[in-house]
């Protein structure tokens, strides 16, 4: 592909990221819009460029769209752009919505006059409020569409130096639970270890960042060795007595909902250590038993 002519719809965290990277990769940011326009002039005060805050004139002037909005929008502006400019200036052009939990069926008003369609989701997290340069380096894109756009999206990864995986329609929800619960549960993870430590009277300016080294290395741990090999901690010990103590103490100081995360964390982690090979059935068995009926009440604040 030669035309390196692209718009972004949407110009929040994720499209002002998008936009940024692909501009220092030599893409020509051709358009760019928001609903509000304040988002928008930021954008184009931070690439350097003066564009008109117009959805057509951004469609038009390009080849490549991607429509960066919420889940819950995607439809409507695909349904307005199919409206709102005319057929020959969507036709055999490359619409991209980034959601990871929605399909290309998102973009079937585009699709319907002709343009090809496609979702291509970065796994990747847009939390803070700055924009970095190169978060996208090394990120892995989950990609699904037609067959017209699949070389787009390989191209497109390629130049920001990602990687893509091919997901199936049917797939796509389980694709987005795995990457809540490997980003959005840990998060409630961290959040439920900061309030039990301020039940114990540890203060928040200690806090996580106690535990941080930790997470941090095990994270380093399953990047270098996987899931089973980094497995560490008294349920791939088989230490029962650890785990009875951790129980009752929840008991104690927790509330349901950080017993319950334990009980059921605990439960997997014990599978997880008979995958592993450090602990039997027998005790496998005797760790579920001990999670999943004496120790952690169901009652209690």
């Amino acid at each position: 592909m030669t035309s390196k002519n692209i718009s972004v719809v949407g110009t929040g965290k994720l499209g002002s990221s998008l936009a940024i990277a692909l501009k220092l990769k030599g893409f020509n940011i051709s358009g760019l819009y928001s609903i509000g326009g304040a988002s928008q002039e930021s954008l184009c005060r931070q690439l350097g460029i003066c564009l008109d805050n117009d959805l057509c004139k951004s469609v038009i002037s390009s080849d490549i769209i991607f429509i960066t909005v919420p889940d819950s929008q995607i439809r409507n502006v695909s349904r307005q752009i199919s409206q709102s400019v005319d057929v020959k200036n969507i036709k055999n052009k490359y619409f991209f919505h980034m959601s990871g939990a929605l399909t290309s069926d998102e973009l079937v008003d585009l699709a319907g006059l002709g343009a090809y369609t496609g979702s291509l989701h970065p796994i990747q997290t847009f939390a803070g409020t700055s924009v970095d340069q190169k978060i996208f380096e090394g990120v892995y894109f989950g990609f699904e569409g037609c067959c017209e756009i699949n070389p787009i999206a390989k191209y497109l990864v390629d130049a920001l130096n990602g990687n893509v995986i091919s997901i199936e329609k049917e797939n796509k929800p389980i694709y987005h639970a795995c990457a809540c619960i490997i980003s959005n549960f840990t998060v409630t993870l961290s959040h439920t270890v900061e309030k039990l430590l301020r039940s114990i009277k540890v203060g928040d300016d200690i806090g996580i960042n106690a535990f941080m080294p930790l997470l941090k290395g095990t994270v380093d741990n399953i990047e270098k060795w996987g899931s089973i090999r980094s497995l560490t901690g008294p349920i791939s010990r088989g230490d029962l007595n650890v785990i009875r103590g951790h129980a009752e103490a929840l008991n104690e100081e927790g509330g349901y909902l950080e017993r319950e995360i334990y009980r059921i964390m605990g439960i997997a982690t014990a599978d997880l250590a008979l995958e592993k090979g450090s602990i039997d059935d027998r005790t496998r068995q005797s760790i579920r038993s001990l999670l999943g009926e004496n120790s952690i009440s169901m009652e209690g604040g």
